[in-house]
């Protein structure tokens, strides 16, 4: 048994709402209390053996109940399909109006309408009445198929939890034996359901297999098997049809699963068909040892498909080492696609954190893409790669002085503008993880930080304004940006920037009024800044130039706005600090600009950057 108690007291609504994520949870919430109602009265109190534990026995219960509620509900599913051909076979044979008529009104108490319900169908028919009938019949199935395939995910839930959390190995057999019902699914297969019901019913029976580690398949009859070979060679089925069902032929039956594969991969269609190959290369993980399994993976780096490639470089962390190392390899040397090449790239950190790959390897791999005219794409992932390796600590000084050397280089020489910048972004993002700051659990609260949100910090490190500076401007990527005020080891920050009334703006809004502007802002506000230390957000701009000057705007060409450049905001509380002023210093991952008294520098009065 695991010793995972939370787990093993697991009340009845989770174990109906088992295996689904926090957001599935709440959609599926009601079909989880209309089967908790319905378990309370369908349970059998006193009947729990002494020497069985009581999360054990609820387990049980909840798995032999939701079985039973599956075989009801397709009981139900083939009532209602019997019921409308009746319906259809009696109001086509009727001879008279009134006839078709009262033949529709009993259809519809059949199908569950209230005296209510009746009363206005009968004042409200026509002969044109019936497909009303039509759509609440279907209605009624959709719902019941609904609930079928609900309750056939949380069986399987149930079962693959049970038997991992209340079997030992050597009883899994026995246990197998006694949860299998191949009477249910093959009606589950066979019967004309929806697609998301019969891939349900393909579901539980890959769960066994995987729990169970295939032991399972000896109690699955021929017949199934048989299905499942009909339903993954027939390429006008769905494609996840076709992939849950190459799941179970590939636990039962691996070699001829990998002959179908391999002739998909051989015809190369388009299409749905790409999805199929992609998800298939997912199956065979689980065979991934055998030779021709290797070869397909293999096969996979030269498909004609972008979207297969892509999805082979996502299993990468699930394959054996050397194939990985040996797949990794193809997909560098013989790739033209940058899509599939930035995928590569950004894999390389699971990778090396999972031990299937060096980091002087990842490292060497990533730093041969980044050449002056590489494309921006692969740049860009490679720069974030960098970022994660050297956040994971698994870069050496030699080596973080290395790719320090690199990123400048980039910064110098790149043809493009906006790689340029972001080279000097994930320089900076590079040093900001090494730097003593990042350790510091106060600072690793600045992402936190709401709008205009202030907050106030007592340092603990001798760090120069510089230092501090091209930390918070590292910190600023995500974020709103900061503006500091610093008193010795006392820090005063505001995430952002505050707002007050600007009197140059209500001069402008007096003289340039216009009704196109936005109407739920105020207009007459301007930026203030109060830090003589100043981070500006990097992606925080207009995507157009607004009818107000001195708003930060997006330059495509420079990937981004140009936040080295002060804003006239900026300026202006530059005047506004009191006398004498003092330089503000506005740091930017390109550098720094101050903002300072003309006098400071050189005869004259005024401002200069």
């Amino acid at each position: 048994m695991s010793n995972n108690s939370n787990l093993a007291d697991m009340t009845l609504r989770e174990h109906m709402l088992l295996g689904l994520a926090g957001e599935w949870r709440r959609v599926y919430d009601h079909l989880a209390r209309q089967l908790e109602r319905e378990f309370q009265g369908w349970q059998q109190a006193g009947n729990r053996p002494e020497t069985l534990a009581v999360s054990q026995w609820r387990v049980q219960q909840v798995a032999s109940f939701l079985e039973y509620r599956v075989s009801q509900t397709l009981n139900s599913l083939g009532e209602l399909h019997a019921g409308y051909q009746a319906f259809v076979a009696r109001y086509q044979g009727a001879s008279s109006e009134l006839e078709r008529r009262q033949h529709s009104l009993d259809y519809a108490a059949e199908l569950g309408q209230s005296r209510r319900g009746l009363r206005a169908d009968r004042r409200a028919w026509t002969a044109g009445w019936t497909p009303r009938l039509r759509d609440r019949y279907r209605r009624k199935v959709s719902e019941q198929e609904r609930l079928l395939t609900f309750c056939v995910h949380r069986l399987n839930a149930n079962i693959c939890f049970f038997i991992g959390q209340f079997t030992q190995a050597r009883e899994r057999s026995a246990s197998l034996e006694a949860i299998s019902n191949n009477a249910l699914m093959e009606r589950l297969l066979t019967s004309k359901l929806d697609h998301r019901a019969t891939l349900a019913g393909l579901s539980l029976m890959s769960g066994l297999l995987e729990v169970s580690d295939g032991k399972f398949g000896r109690y699955i009859e021929p017949q199934l098997l048989q299905y499942c070979y009909r339903l993954c060679n027939d390429p006008g089925q769905p494609v996840w049809l076709q992939v849950q069902a190459l799941d179970v032929i590939t636990w039962l039956d691996s070699s001829a699963a990998l002959d179908i594969v391999q002739e998909r991969f051989n015809r190369g269609e388009t299409g749905d068909q790409i999805f199929f190959r992609a998800r298939a290369l997912k199956v065979l993980t689980t065979v991934q040892a055998q030779a021709d399994a290797q070869d397909l993976f293999r096969q996979a780096c030269t498909d004609t498909s972008e979207h297969v490639r892509q999805s082979l470089v996502r299993l990468l962390p699930v394959l054996e080492r050397a194939l990985g190392q040996q797949l990794i390899d193809l997909l560098l040397e013989q790739e033209q696609c940058d899509r599939v090449r930035a995928r590569v790239l950004q894999v390389l950190p699971v990778l090396v954190e999972s031990d299937l790959c060096p980091p002087a390897q990842a490292l060497a791999r990533v730093t041969a893409e980044l050449t002056p005219d590489g494309p921006g794409l692969v740049a860009r992932a490679a720069f974030e790669v960098l970022v994660a390796l050297g956040q994971a600590g698994a870069l050496s000084g030699a080596q973080l002085t290395e790719v320090a050397g690199v990123l400048t280089r980039l910064n110098l020489q790149h043809q493009d503008t906006a790689i340029r910048r972001a080279a000097a972004q994930a320089r900076e993002r590079l040093w900001a993880s090494q730097h003593t700051l990042a350790q510091w659990p106060k600072f690793q609260l600045l992402e936190s930080l709401d709008w205009q949100q202030r907050s106030r910090l007592r340092l603990q490190h001798n760090a120069s304004d510089e230092e501090l500076g091209r930390f918070f401007a590292s910190q600023a990527g995500d974020s709103f940006g900061y503006d500091v005020r610093r008193r010795g080891a006392r820090l005063s920050l505001t995430s952002g920037s505050r707002y007050q009334f600007r009197t140059w703006r209500f001069l402008h809004e007096f003289r340039t009024s216009a009704s196109d502007k936005r109407q739920n802002y105020n207009h007459t506000k301007g930026r203030v800044f109060h830090g003589h230390l100043q981070a500006p957000a990097w992606h925080l701009a207009e995507l157009s130039q607004t009818t107000v000057p001195g708003e930060a705007v997006h330059m495509a060409e420079d990937g981004d706005w140009r936040p080295y450049l002060p804003l006239v905001d900026q300026v202006l509380s530059a005047l506004d600090q009191g006398w004498p002023t003092r330089p503000v210093d506005i740091y930017t991952p390109e550098g720094i600009t101050r903002i300072h008294r003309r006098g400071d520098c050189s005869p004259g009065c005024g401002l200069a950057a």
